[in-house]
């Protein structure tokens, strides 16, 4: 009897372990064009099947035309599972949503019955369809869904191109978009949970923090919720915006045209301004970032600091929603019909999406491929199936926007024949926009490692296949423009021909010396920028104001791009003096750092190298006229440094004591609280300037000029690298000769270069360097 067991139990084990043949393709009727599309319905189960809920969905599908549809739900979901472990994957890692192969790999997908055939869905589909099935009302006047997946024949690329084209359409006449998160478990309780103690707290509450720091501990306190910084309580809210859903490139134009967006995850339901409203707090509170920049994480709770790092792709998926949620209420508010929500009162009403727009494609006017351009990078975080459709997915909501302002349409079209490459789509889309505007404003929003870039992509053009963020420098105010003293008369000033941008430049420099990093920054190196400061005269060349500046102050404003909370010049409304934020940075440094013989407690460095870097450091301090650069002599001189320092700062903002009374009453010798006091609020200034910096020094270091320029530029920027300013770009460009002295010449005989990245050169960032007597040369970017 065991025998016949053991032989039967092998023989349906080996069954099992059979591969599924591959299922026969589903037979659509005939294929779409652009006039009608293909709805489904869900059969209405028996009444005792649907009460026991004893079966599966099944649907019937048939198609209706464009102009006569019946009410329908558009369904938004991932394609591959909702939820992974996303960290740690390279820009070049494709997840299950973005990978054709996956996508296309029919052994992970499960049948659900269609007009009596069998269609095989990913599993986060089938989910969707049982989850949407359990809870529909046929008794509703909406009873038809629309499933790209389903009611789009994905093996037709024709078909598929076409309907891409009215996706626009399709999303605008549903009467609602059901966004589908996936299947509930505790973790979503628990996020739930959290949204709807945030949902009771006014926005108008969150107006104090909106630009600088997050609200405090106690502002938590008082609303009955725990300190986001130092509780698990909130992490499955963050782990709930990680959801896959909201990196999608579609969902830009799902969302932003639909009448209606619900949010589903299992049976529990959001509405979209709801869940904008938690985004929001959670973008106030910098809940996306506790992670986001782990370097400066460890700084601040006195861990070393990060090994070096080439690509430092900052991820915020909190940031992702509520700028989401964000463009839509700002599209919607263009088109007048802006829902009336006390989330309003906290959209700056100048911070509009045409302003955001004009400042990162240098766009005088509106078109449509300064619009879509615009979308694009917007999107650049965003994951795609297919890399084209990094553009494919905003043409849509791009000719949508046209036909509504009465402009000429994209002269894109989505295709998705197998000879139209990414780079292909990538570079017609920036030559629109250069056509058209005559710029080159969107390369300040670059900062993409060459190494890492497509390699058919010529280097002025964008990698919108990256999925990496953009940079600072486009979002500061008032915006840059390095030459907008350029008398040049020159129209168009940018040709674009053969894959090659020919453009008007005029030099400012070569790089000389590479110097300090984010992560130098952050690390036992810190002081590496002294000898290298000392290089330069006392007096920086090139103040950014007509009044004097020392080299001091022209290094830590290059490290901030001049700007704090993206308003130029940098300053903190906390503090009476931005360089004292510097100070306090050194300060804090040098105490950090000191040497000690217990290497195992403290992140020291030897004494024969602290020796020479105090060196520097006294020697800058002591040419040094304004007093922001401390020297150093002892601990004890440290530590008198740190408390006048910190003494002096609070005194300038408080109401102090005349001169004379404090010479007959001189100040007690300090206590240990005071001490202690002091050394916190060090670190806190400390802390603030290495936040303020958060944004500018991402993929970036510190460069030295043989003109004496102080720069903030690309990671891998190398010596010998040009800095030069084009007449048709807002920023000054890092610039790589092609072999040979002076780069090679192109068939025009013009210099030939590569672009390596976008440049904050301190003191030229508004015409300084250019004026009347400027010579401008033609120059060749490949």
């Amino acid at each position: 009897m065991g025998a016949t067991l053991s032989r039967l139990w092998a023989a349906l084990f080996h069954r099992a372990g059979r591969r599924r043949p591959a299922p026969l393709p589903f037979a659509y009727d005939k294929p779409l064009d652009d006039s009608c599309i293909r709805l489904l319905q869900f059969v209405r189960p028996r009444w005792f099947d649907f009460m026991a809920k004893l079966t599966r969905p099944q649907l019937i599908m048939a198609t209706y035309p464009i102009d006569g549809l019946p009410k329908y739900v558009a369904l938004s979901y991932t394609w591959g599972p909702p939820h992974q472990n996303r960290q740690g994957d390279s820009d070049r890692d494709r997840d299950d949503d973005a990978n054709p192969s996956v996508v296309n790999d029919q052994r992970k997908k499960l049948p659900v019955q269609i007009n009596g055939q069998t269609f095989f869905v990913f599993q986060n589909l089938k989910d969707a369809l049982d989850g949407l099935y359990s809870f529909w009302n046929f008794d509703d006047d909406v009873q038809h869904l629309w499933i790209d997946a389903i009611s789009i024949n994905q093996d037709d690329l024709t078909e598929r191109s076409i309907q891409v084209g009215i996706m626009d359409h399709i999303y605008r006449h549903a009467a609602t978009t059901a966004v589908w998160l996936g299947r509930a478990n505790a973790d979503v309780a628990k996020a739930m949970r959290v949204s709807t103690a945030l949902l009771r707290i006014p926005v108008e509450d969150f107006a104090p923090y909106r630009q600088l720091n997050p609200p405090p501990e106690e502002f938590w306190r008082a609303r009955g919720l725990p300190c986001p910084d130092a509780d698990k309580h909130w992490a499955p809210l963050v782990r709930l915006f990680q959801n896959r859903w909201f990196s999608r490139a579609w969902i830009i134009q799902e969302v932003t045209l639909s009448k209606k967006v619900v949010i589903i995850c299992g049976h529990h339901g959001m509405t979209w301004d709801g869940l904008g409203h938690v985004a929001f707090v959670c973008h106030t509170a910098r809940l996306g970032q506790l992670d986001a920049l782990p370097a400066m994480s460890r700084y601040l709770s006195g861990e070393e600091g990060l090994v070096d790092v080439h690509d430092w792709v900052v991820h915020d998926p909190v940031g992702n929603m509520f700028q989401l949620w964000l463009n839509r209420h700002r599209y919607l508010q263009r088109i007048d019909t802006a829902p009336s929500d006390s989330a309003t009162k906290l959209v700056n009403v100048k911070d509009t999406l045409l302003e955001d727009m004009r400042a990162m494609t240098g766009c005088p006017r509106d078109t449509a491929s300064a619009w879509l351009m615009y979308l694009c990078l917007n999107g650049r975080c965003a994951d795609a199936t297919d890399p084209r459709d990094k553009v494919f997915s905003h043409l849509g909501l791009v000719n949508n926007m046209a036909q509504q302002e009465g402009l000429s349409p994209l002269a894109i079209h989505a295709t998705y024949a197998p000879e139209i490459a990414p780079s292909h789509v990538y570079e017609q889309t920036m030559q629109l926009l250069v056509e058209e505007t005559d710029s080159l404003a969107v390369l300040m929003a670059l900062n993409d490692p060459p190494a890492l870039r497509l390699a058919s992509l010529p280097s002025w053009v964008p990698d919108l296949s990256r999925r990496q963020g953009l940079d600072l420098m486009w979002s500061i105010r008032p915006r840059f423009n390095a030459a907008s003293n350029s008398l040049s008369t020159t129209r168009p000033r940018i040709q674009i021909t053969n894959h090659r941008l020919l453009a008007n430049s005029t030099p400012l420099a070569t790089i000389t010396t590479l110097s300090i990093s984010v992560t130098d920054l952050l690390g036992p190196n810190w002081h590496q920028f002294t000898s290298h400061l000392l290089a330069l005269p006392p007096m920086y060349m090139y103040p950014h104001t007509t009044a004097p500046e020392t080299r001091i102050e022209a290094f830590w404003r290059t490290l901030l791009m001049n700007a704090v909370a993206k308003v130029h010049p940098a300053a903190w409304p906390s503090s009476p003096s931005a360089g004292a934020m510097f100070r306090a940075y050194v300060l804090q440094s040098l105490a950090r750092y000191f040497p000690s013989p217990n290497t195992s407690t403290s992140p020291s460095i030897s004494t024969s190298t602290s020796t020479n870097y105090q060196a520097n450091i006294n020697a800058l301090a002591l040419a040094d006229p304004t007093g922001t650069m401390p020297s150093f002599h002892s601990q004890a001189d440290l530590l008198s440094q740190i408390m006048t320092t910190m003494n002096t700062v609070t005194d300038s903002t408080a109401n102090s004591v005349d001169d004379k009374e404090h010479e007959n009453n001189p100040p007690a010798p300090p206590t240990q609280e005071s001490v202690l006091a002091a050394l916190a609020a060090c670190v806190d200034r400390a802390s603030a300037f290495l936040v303020g910096m958060d944004g500018s020094m991402v993929n970036r270091r510190i460069a030295f000029t043989d003109a004496g320029h102080v720069a903030n530029v690309p990671l891998w920027a190398e010596a010998g690298d040009r800095l030069v300013v084009l007449d048709s770009c807002p920023c000054p460009l890092v610039l790589r000769p092609r072999p040979g002295t002076s780069g090679d010449q192109d068939e025009d005989g013009l210099s030939c270069f590569t672009l390596v990245g976008p440049a904050y050169v301190h003191g030229v960032m508004y015409g300084e360097a250019v004026g009347p007597d400027t010579v401008w040369e033609r120059i060749c970017i490949v």
